[in-house]
């Protein structure tokens, strides 16, 4: 758990932020695997939403809601937009 990069626990132990896939779907109904990525959240979002596009929003960071980044916004490929 990365507590030591979310708000209030600078001191805390650190480790690996949260993660995601991204997958689009093919014209057989399979899945094919475009990118796995690091999220901004240290720890894991609270709640997060997929776009008709594919786009991914990340909302907030639980253990830390309200504080620090609260919205990430990642492209189809799973790079980080803003």
């Amino acid at each position: 758990m990365a507590i030591g990069n979310t708000f209030g626990f600078s001191g805390g132990a650190k480790g690996l932020f949260a993660r995601a896939e991204f997958y689009r779907r093919q014209a057989d109904r399979s899945y094919w695997l475009v990118s796995e990525r690091t999220l901004a959240n240290p720890v894991a979002p609270v709640d997060f939403l997929v776009t008709d596009r594919g786009y991914l929003a990340t909302l907030d960071n639980w253990h830390n809601m309200g504080y620090g980044k609260i919205a990430a916004f990642y492209s189809l490929k799973g790079d980080l937009i803003m």
